[in-house]
């Protein structure tokens, strides 16, 4: 089922309910994205036509909305998966098992496990380069978000609660920022 309430809360409203396992939820001011198994779905919020955007390869991880296009990891075949507004389709290898992804002007941010233990955060640039910004021994909780020039995402160091962290585009410190 994918449900949609306002930001500010209120009642939930059922707007699909044929899904098993949706996950991986984005939204704009006009659609919701998901990925389920390997397809990416939509639900317009204009005119509540929903349908399969895109059959992507098996190891579809992540999704994140920027500047018109969608952009899907997809940890199987090592990419990130760019479904432009005009529909054109591009692949940028990584390298790496990308995992959670956050896109903002300067580039996309994606979290690798490191099969040593750990992840690294990278920021991947439109031709496949890759920058190593963080690595370390945290588990990524959820999804990567990018704001202004900081990135967020939720992190645990083994045993220890969860907490919510920041970091910056341009690699400074990690900073804790909240204890859940």
């Amino acid at each position: 089922v994918v449900a949609i309430t306002a930001k500010t809360g209120g009642e939930i409203e059922r707007v699909v309910s044929d899904q098993d396992e949706p996950g991986d939820v984005e939204a704009s001011a006009d659609e919701v994205y998901w990925l389920s198994g390997s397809n990416l779905h939509h639900y317009a919020l204009t005119d509540g036509s929903s349908g399969i955007v895109q059959n992507l390869l098996a190891g579809a991880w992540d999704i994140a909305l920027h500047g018109g296009s969608i952009y899907v990891t997809e940890a199987a075949e090592a990419q990130i998966v760019v479904l432009g507004a005009s529909g054109e389709v591009d692949e940028i290898p990584t390298g790496l098992v990308p995992n959670a992804i956050g896109v903002d002007d300067s580039g996309s941010y994606v979290t690798s496990h490191v099969p040593d233990g750990g992840y690294w955060i990278l920021r991947v640039e439109s031709d496949g380069e890759v920058s190593y910004l963080y690595n370390g021994d945290f588990n990524v909780t959820s999804p990567l978000l990018v704001d202004d020039g900081y990135l967020y995402l939720g992190a645990n160091w083994g045993f220890a609660p969860a907490e919510i962290v920041r970091g910056t585009v341009d690699g400074a410190p990690l900073v804790t920022i909240a204890s859940v």
